[in-house]
């Protein structure tokens, strides 16, 4: 996983989380609004994160093809 996405992933999941909601900035994180745009950084870390092990997957996949291929 990127950094970007985890950073991402954790930004999005703070306005859910009961304890800061209700903290210093509750009546900001409390929001709709706040909870809007940390599902969509969720969403978007969770996405590039996917993104990422997908590239990373075919990557490995290619090597390990080619190391094969020149043996035989």
């Amino acid at each position: 996983m990127s950094v970007i996405s985890a950073i991402l992933i954790t930004a999005g999941s703070i306005p859910a989380i009961p304890a800061i909601a209700a903290g210093a900035g509750g009546a900001a994180l409390a929001s709709g609004t706040a909870h809007a745009i940390g599902a969509i950084a969720l969403a978007a870390g969770q996405a590039l994160g996917a993104g990422v092990a997908h590239t990373q997957k075919k990557q490995s996949q290619g090597h390990s093809g080619s190391i094969t291929e020149a043996s035989h």
